[in-house]
């Protein structure tokens, strides 16, 4: 009955305007008499029941959409049930009722909805998304990789994070480690639990259970009202009570926070739907107040959060007050956040609070962040994300840091979190509350006990390039209060128990101390760690080979000393040569030019490793050519427009007679400043050149890259670590996403080769990716590759007495149109946009045809 005079209140409210007002404002002042509350819903039904007699029968469609829209997931899944039983094959009708499974923790059915929907072909990109969503809380991580793949023509970057994030939780599952002990309470019911908070020695959470509550909402749900609970002995939660004694008008009021040093209260007035998964897309209405805690019962001079929303337009919820009531940190939806739900901190100053700071990209991401807790002893903040890589729905994470400024969020790891939503986290010492929808639970969210576990970590030293064992290297852990340790013959030191992480600095005489962070749980998960130094002697720049003596620090681009320079103005460039079969090339020259003005630096001879490094100024583009005996001569543009200090790659030498590889991929770089190239002539290609050594790109041949990821504050500093694989390609997009890969390999099973490193590092997303062009014409030579010989693509200098030419590069490559092409997927698939297609081809439409060639410049 209910059900239907629900249906009723979304069919008639046009023609109950003034009542609704009406209700509105009594619900709205909060009425301390509950029968008055009961007796106006009651009145409000009937006469919607009165209303309807007459009326025709509501398509069951047309109400589930007025359902979905109002957030009555649960409500709406029965009347699309409905609706499908009259049309089965409705792909709209398979696709909403698919996303309210989705949005009700109901994993399982959702993915039998989108597979049903798969069979009927997807009509919106984004159900290939939630399909990989539902797949992922079911711990399925290969077929959610595919479903997110599949979304790469939509957004390339969405798509990449997360397949990157099933890796991520394929490593952490496989990796078999707890770090907490995680207990059920026994005090949950059948009902849901959410939202604890401490308050002094005991429990305060918000539940739907029944107990004395005899009213439900419009949904026909309970409401949802506080409890408390006493910890025993064991931290266990015992036999909950209402918080206040019978049932008065403050239901819906959670999550809520305690300062307990200033007896001051936050919460959240809410129209949260028992059942709908926390998260920016469930929710309707929030707003954050603030009381006196006289008692645990009585919470007087209330007033609301200067900075809710007047009009309703956005979410304020998920309140955490610091131990002296001082600082508040929320979730919001405000205008100017990076997503949905973005974390914010506000001071109190007086009697007033400031404007709210968001918390920045390093915590928030284009998804929802919410249920922040900071602890004041550990200095960490943990709260929950969808978006961070995780295991499933929203995994919790932890951070260090203040205001806008936080250490990169650490996944809590297995236990805690799980393939379905976990948030809600409160801690004291090592041990806590939080929530979770995860399988196994008594009802829709239960509330879980952890205790936190230290960590045994052995550090492993080599020399970075003989790989052999470093006795006698200091690990110093000082900053986390752990002392030092020494490593042993084998260059391993003994265990070091950690139980948060911890930055540890590795130093021996002769070696370049290196810094590595220790942590005992998320992303860098690992029992074992290894260490490389890189020895003094091999990192200093090397003798030039002309007669002059070599510079300290290189040179300036006008030839004056660097002594002059800062050496914080200059950047190193460390050269890793080697051949085809990865081993390194001695005593190879290195001729380094400045780009443009083609003024020579030096000439750089690789040591027995097969290493060179030269120091150039930042903000600069270099020009290098590689020239070694028995080897063709190689060339490579290296971009200093970065605020890292060092750039470092290989540079693979192919043998003179062997046929160098073939390069078809576009590479979009976008430094700071464009590099000079002398243009051809758009939009005709350079005319081939008759000779039978001339390399062409065929429909039949390809090159392999690796897809690092895609980023919205790349880790610089991270990235470095994978200076050894191979040249790396940034490319800034126009979303603001900065993209990553690596390139320079001529067949798959290198690349592969290389993708497994990259994993190693911790980018567990780094897949092998083919590029075509199946039109034939000059290569186009990636930063970092090998030109063919013969070819107008470079004129490499004499060995040591003539500069290096300009590198040619040609500002045109040609697509064949294909079946199946469109504008839009041709635009995507080589990063550039729709308008510029249609610039540089002459085109009036999107219109293309089979054989029709596009070019690109």
């Amino acid at each position: 009955m209910i059900l239907h005079f629900t249906i009723l209140y979304s069919y008639f409210s046009s023609f109950f305007g003034h009542l609704l007002d009406l209700l509105s404002v009594v619900t709205r002042t909060n009425l301390r008499n509950q029968s008055l509350m009961r007796h106006s819903i009651i009145l409000f039904v009937s006469l919607l029941f009165l209303a309807a007699i007459g009326q025709a029968q509501v398509n069951p469609l047309s109400q589930a959409n007025k359902l979905y829209s109002l957030k009555a997931y649960s409500l709406a899944i029965t009347e699309y049930k409905a609706a499908l039983k009259t049309d089965p094959d409705n792909a709209f009708t398979q696709g909403k009722l698919a996303e309210c499974y989705l949005l009700t923790n109901q994993a399982d059915k959702a993915v039998a909805h989108y597979q049903r929907l798969q069979s009927l072909g997807y009509h919106e990109p984004i159900q290939l998304l939630n399909h990989g969503h539902a797949l992922k809380m079911l711990g399925r991580y290969a077929d959610a990789r595919q479903r997110y793949l599949a979304y790469t023509s939509e957004n390339s970057a969405i798509a990449s994070h997360y397949a990157e994030s099933c890796d991520f939780a394929e490593q952490l599952n496989d990796a078999g480690v707890r770090f907490y002990t995680v207990k059920k309470e026994w005090m949950n019911s059948a009902e849901a639990e959410f939202a604890p908070a401490y308050i002094d020695n005991q429990v305060v959470f918000a539940s739907s259970r029944k107990q004395k509550q005899t009213d439900t909402d419009w949904t026909g749900n309970n409401s949802n009202q506080l409890y408390v609970s006493s910890q025993n002995d064991k931290g266990q939660l015992t036999a909950a009570q209402p918080l206040r004694d019978g049932i008065e008008t403050v239901l819906n009021q959670a999550p809520i926070s305690v300062a307990k040093n200033a007896q001051r209260v936050a919460y959240t007035k809410n129209s949260k739907i028992t059942g709908n998964r926390p998260g920016s897309t469930t929710e309707k209405e929030a707003s954050l107040y603030l009381a006196d805690l006289a008692s645990k019962q009585k919470w007087t001079s209330e007033e609301a959060f200067s900075f809710n929303s007047a009009s309703g337009d956005y979410l304020v919820s998920y309140p955490h007050l610091s131990d002296n009531g001082m600082v508040l940190y929320f979730a919001s939806t405000m205008p100017g956040g990076y997503g949905g739900y973005d974390l914010y901190v506000s001071y109190k100053n007086g009697s007033t609070w400031s404007a709210p700071i968001n918390l920045g990209p390093q915590i928030n991401s284009i998804g929802d962040e919410i249920s922040p807790f900071f602890q004041e002893e550990s200095g960490l903040l943990f709260f929950a994300s969808d978006y961070h890589l995780g295991l499933g729905g929203f995994d919790m994470f932890s951070s260090k840091g203040e205001s806008s400024t936080w250490s990169t969020p650490e996944n809590l790891g297995t236990g805690i979190n799980s393939f379905s939503d976990d948030y809600g986290l409160i801690a004291q010492h090592n041990s806590g509350y939080f929530v979770s929808n995860r399988m196994g639970g008594k009802g829709q969210e239960d509330i879980y006990r952890f205790e936190g576990l230290s960590k045994t970590m052995i550090v492993t030293v080599l020399d970075e390039y003989t790989r052999l064992p470093i006795q006698g290297a200091s690990i110093n852990m000082s900053d986390c209060s752990k002392g030092s340790y020494s490593t042993n013959v084998q260059g391993k030191s003994p265990g070091i128990s950690l139980s948060t992480a911890c930055a540890a600095s590795i130093t021996k005489d002769g070696y370049l101390s290196s810094t590595v962070m220790l942590s005992p749980s998320g992303k860098d998960l690992k029992k074992y760690v290894t260490v490389k130094l890189s020895p003094k002697d091999v990192v200093q720049p090397l003798a030039l080979v002309e007669d002059k003596p070599a510079p300290t620090r290189g040179l300036t681009p006008k030839g004056i000393p660097s002594s002059t320079i800062p050496t914080s103005d200059l950047v190193q460039i460390g050269q890793h040569v080697k051949n085809q079969m990865d081993k390194p090339v001695a005593n190879a020259k290195v001729h380094a030019y400045e780009q443009g003005t083609d003024k020579k630096i030096g000439t750089y001879i690789t040591d027995h490793n097969g290493y060179v490094q030269i120091d150039a100024p930042k903000n600069s583009t270099i020009k290098l050519t590689f020239v070694a005996k028995g080897y063709r001569t190689g060339n490579k543009s290296v971009s200093l427009y970065s605020d890292n200090l060092y750039v470092a790659s290989h540079f693979i030498l192919y043998p003179d007679r062997a046929p160098a590889p073939s390069i078809s991929d576009i590479t979009i770089s976008e430094p700071a400043k464009p590099q000079q190239v002398i243009a051809a002539s758009p939009p005709a290609l350079p005319a081939p050149t008759p000779s039978s050594a001339r390399e062409e790109v065929s429909s039949n041949v390809s090159t392999y890259l690796i897809q690092i990821g895609a980023f919205k504050s790349p880790d610089y500093e991270k990235l470095d670590k994978l200076k050894e694989i191979g040249p790396m390609q940034v490319d800034r997009l126009d979303n603001g996403i900065t993209r990553v890969s690596i390139s320079g390999f001529a067949t798959r099973e290198a690349a592969e080769r290389g993708a497994l490193e990259a994993k190693k590092v911790g980018y567990l997303g780094a897949f092998v990716k083919t590029n075509k062009l199946t039109s034939k014409g000059p290569a186009t030579i990636p930063m970092g590759e090998v030109a063919p010989q013969n070819t107008p693509i470079a004129t490499p200098p004499a060995p040591s007495t003539v500069p290096a030419a300009p590198i040619l590069t040609t500002t045109s490559n040609v697509y064949t149109v294909s079946k199946g092409d469109t504008l839009y997927g041709i635009s995507r698939k080589f990063d550039v946009s729709i308008e510029d297609l249609k610039k540089w081809n002459q085109l009036t439409s999107n219109d293309l045809s089979i054989g029709q060639k596009l070019i690109f410049k």
